[in-house]
């Protein structure tokens, strides 16, 4: 029997865009992506938003998307983490990242730097084929894993788990967890919309507006 002490839950689920909503979207991006320029965020090799302060869950484009997000964030901050039942998960930024082929986003987590105070995260493929590369998922225990004799050596990449992934996904994870996505390596474009939230006591959050 396999007994799985420490487990890191991450949530998925679907959501899909109508035709007229995913119409508005693609011209929002082909606007904005068109004015960025590339490697100006960092560990970020293609386009991303982030570095200009966009809020896209401010965006009445995409009030469709963080509509629907709310059950799911609520489900996995109340449910899954079973987080304090008092505080309410509130977005407090978010983003669009743009992969062309060979662009990769590096190994990083959402609780670093001045922008540290997030509780989870998330990220909606807006844009993704099935055989492009996928989120991976580095493992907390990297450094304890790398000790044992046993084991063949890793090299100089983290120990970490790939969660596949296509358009309309939707995945929220701990903040804390360390993640990255390895070059695109295909010609079409791969858009990923993240997110960071905190907890706020109901009645003081702000979570759409």
């Amino acid at each position: 029997m396999e007994i799985n002490l420490f487990p890191t839950p991450i949530y998925k689920r679907s959501i899909r865009p109508t035709e007229s909503e995913k119409n508005t979207c693609d011209e929002f991006f082909a606007n904005i992506f068109d004015k960025l320029d590339k490697n100006v965020w960092p560990g970020e090799s293609g386009k991303s938003t982030g570095y200009y302060d966009v809020d896209l869950h401010t965006r009445p484009e995409f009030k469709w998307l963080f509509d629907k997000m709310i059950e799911p964030l609520n489900t996995y901050w109340w449910e899954v983490l079973k987080y304090h039942h008092a505080l309410v998960p509130t977005i407090t930024s978010s983003w669009a990242n743009l992969h062309m082929k060979g662009e990769s986003t590096d190994v990083h987590s959402h609780v670093d730097g001045y922008d540290g105070l997030n509780h989870i995260s998330g990220v909606f493929y807006y844009k993704k084929q099935k055989e492009e590369e996928n989120i991976k998922f580095a493992n907390p225990l990297d450094s304890l894993l790398r000790c044992q004799p046993y084991r063949d050596m890793k090299g100089i990449e983290e120990i970490s788990t790939p969660l596949e992934t296509e358009s309309y996904d939707l995945l929220i994870f701990p903040s804390w967890l360390r993640h990255r996505v390895d070059p695109n390596v295909l010609d079409e474009p791969r858009i990923a919309i993240s997110f960071n939230c905190r907890g706020n006591y109901a009645g003081t959050e702000n979570f759409i507006r």
